[in-house]
């Protein structure tokens, strides 16, 4: 391997989180169908894929290993689950060849490398993503529920219609065919599937199939989650979180879904539990999506404070004076500490920001930066 290669390849591994954050940025914008996906892990399989294609040239392999190909049907999977198209999950990985190439570009006067060459090695490149592509293809049309045929055909119609896979013809025969109201205004669902609870058992453990009366709704287990969909919101049945979206026909229940999944990662990350949706964990979704804004009001309401003294704890006592309707007593309690020393705290936390915790816009930047900053930690 060339000394221009190596140190290509090595400059690659080292930017590679700059060109996943290009590349989920860039996904994320042209494709809202990734709503759905956390961005933590969305930047995770991003950056991982730069890890995987650099390895392999510098192994100079030609086609994937096993533990790689695993891991791409897993990838598939987890898409598949999250509501991202397969026609999506493709583009984007061509998204991310593309916006490696850039980054090689760029640097490439710095390395001593002509564009040509850089080129050279990404045309390459491109004949590892198709091989990842296929496995990636392998895992999002896995069979959600092999086996039993008509269990298998009511969970690929529950993935279908969440993914927005059919024609609006299939939507009514589909419907119809399991005994749901193909006019109705359904609300889809997800959560994390417990432990041994499959596919099967998923309409049962949530009622949605009253033996003396019409089906109100559809679940299966999908890449990990109880996903389906429901003309009411579900009961909890004895889960710590459901996330759910707005109401839809049920042509159109794949834009349901992705909301659930925004809603679903926002409640994960900050831990709400109980039915959730985005009336109530809207702001804590804008939080995980907004992450220019919010990394500008960590820098300017958070950093500045955890560097001094007692940061941490004012920081800490700050966020249990919001989180108790901004009052002293109350924050106090929960802090077990006396209610002046809340106040100081307060009043130190405005002295090092130059923040007016009085003034409702200021004390709501406030919260969004440490919930942001929490996401963050």
């Amino acid at each position: 391997m060339s000394q221009g290669l190596e140190a290509l390849l090595d400059a690659m591994l080292a930017g590679k989180e700059k060109i996943g954050d290009r590349h989920v940025t860039r996904s994320r914008a042209e494709m809202p169908n990734f709503a759905g996906v956390p961005i933590e892990e969305h930047r995770r399989d991003s950056v991982g894929a730069v890890v995987l294609l650099v390895g392999m040239r510098r192994a100079d392999l030609d086609t994937l290993p096993s533990e790689a190909r695993a891991l791409l049907l897993d990838l598939g999977e987890r898409r598949a689950g999250q509501g991202v198209p397969l026609e999506d999950m493709l583009r984007s990985w061509r998204m991310g060849i593309e916006e490696a190439m850039g980054y090689g570009t760029e640097i490439a006067p710095q390395i001593g490398l002509d564009e040509g060459e850089v080129f050279g090695f990404f045309q390459q490149a491109f004949e590892i993503v198709d091989e990842a592509m296929v496995e990636i293809a392998k895992g999002h049309r896995t069979d959600p529920a092999p086996g039993d045929p008509e269990e298998g055909r009511r969970a690929s119609l529950v993935r279908d219609l969440l993914e927005g896979n059919l024609s609006p013809e299939e939507v009514d025969s589909g419907c119809v065919g399991f005994g749901l109201d193909p006019l109705a205004a359904f609300t889809a669902f997800r959560a994390r599937a417990p432990e041994g609870l499959e596919s099967a058992n998923a309409d049962e453990r949530l009622g949605l199939a009253p033996a003396a009366a019409p089906r109100v709704g559809m679940a299966a287990i999908l890449g990990g989650e109880l996903s389906g969909f429901s003309v009411d919101t579900p009961p909890r049945a004895g889960l710590d979180l459901i996330a759910v979206g707005p109401p839809a026909a049920a042509g159109e229940l794949a834009v349901s879904y992705r909301v659930a999944g925004r809603v679903l990662a926002a409640a994960e990350t900050f831990g709400l539990v109980g039915v959730q949706d985005l009336a109530t964990a809207g702001l804590h979704t804008a939080v995980i999506e907004r992450s220019e804004l919010g990394g500008a009001l960590v820098h300017d309401l958070i950093d500045p404070v955890r560097g001094q003294p007692s940061g941490e704890e004012i920081l800490h006592s700050v966020d249990a004076w919001l989180s108790a309707g901004m009052r002293v007593e109350p924050a106090a309690e929960r802090l077990f500490v006396h209610p002046n020393t809340v106040r100081y705290r307060l009043r130190r936390y405005q002295e090092m920001t130059g923040t007016d915790l009085a003034v409702t816009e200021e004390a709501f930047r406030v919260w969004w930066a440490l919930r942001r900053d929490q996401a963050q930690r």
